[in-house]
């Protein structure tokens, strides 16, 4: 009886579809692979989407002379008179979080706090005695005056600090307004002495529980602050005199 014939492949096909079939495989596991890479999101600027936003952000005051980081939450309002300089609101803020600038929503739930920033004469002790004045004093723990005075050495500067709590007489109106009392309030306080350029007065107050909540934002904004040099100054001054104003740039354009 004839016995069929068994049909065999060659040797060399078998080893080139061993081959591909391998390859298929490896190639298949490298697309899984990949799949499961995720790019990072980028914005058009070509940053991470995701990057955190800056907390602070740089304040130059005192004719340039001085550099300070403040919290972008602190929001720049218009100053009540022409003495002061730069004036922030200070909002409470919302499960631990700091308000965004210009949340109506949080400026109706609580007072706020005020920052004032502005060059002034007189001595340290007198400037003191006068801030405390504005106070009817609190007591502490220890049943003493609510009140402490530091002096803090900063860049070309020294900080005279005060923190003070009680009954505040504000002054809505002006100094020579009708007085207004704030209980439970407090006040921190920071005349700053330049070395050969004056003083400098910084002075936050407001709630008491509000003070408290950025009170350690207020210690790092001083240690953040930078006197500059009278080189730096010509430098930034000169960079900006190179600028073209944007009435320059509008004409140039």
């Amino acid at each position: 009886m004839t016995k069929p014939l068994a049909l065999m492949a060659p040797a060399s096909v078998i080893l080139i579809l061993a081959t591909w079939q391998g390859t298929c495989s490896s190639c298949q596991a490298q697309e899984a692979d990949a799949a499961t890479v995720e790019e990072p999101a980028v914005d058009e600027s070509g940053e991470a989407a995701d990057s955190e936003p800056p907390k602070t952000q740089l304040l130059t005051v005192n004719d340039k002379l001085l550099n300070l980081a403040v919290p972008v939450a602190w929001q720049m309002v218009e100053p009540r008179n022409r003495l002061i300089e730069v004036e922030l609101a200070i909002l409470p803020s919302k499960d631990g979080e700091q308000p965004t600038p210009g949340d109506q929503s949080s400026e109706e739930a609580a007072p706020r706090g005020r920052l004032t920033m502005m060059a002034a004469g007189g001595d340290v002790d007198s400037n003191i005695r006068r801030w405390i004045g504005q106070f009817r004093l609190g007591r502490d723990a220890d049943g003493k005056d609510a009140m402490r005075r530091d002096e803090l050495k900063l860049r070309g500067a020294v900080a005279h600090v005060l923190d003070i709590a009680g009954t505040y007489f504000d002054s809505p109106r002006g100094p020579f307004g009708p007085k207004v009392e704030r209980a439970d309030y407090r006040m921190l306080g920071a005349i700053i002495e330049i070395e050969g350029a004056g003083k400098y007065f910084v002075k936050f107050y407001g709630p008491a529980d509000l003070v408290e909540e950025n009170r350690e934002a207020f210690e790092e904004m001083l240690s953040s602050l930078e006197v500059m040099q009278p080189e730096s100054r010509s430098d930034e001054s000169a960079k900006e005199d190179a600028e073209p104003s944007a009435t320059d740039q509008s004409a140039n354009s």
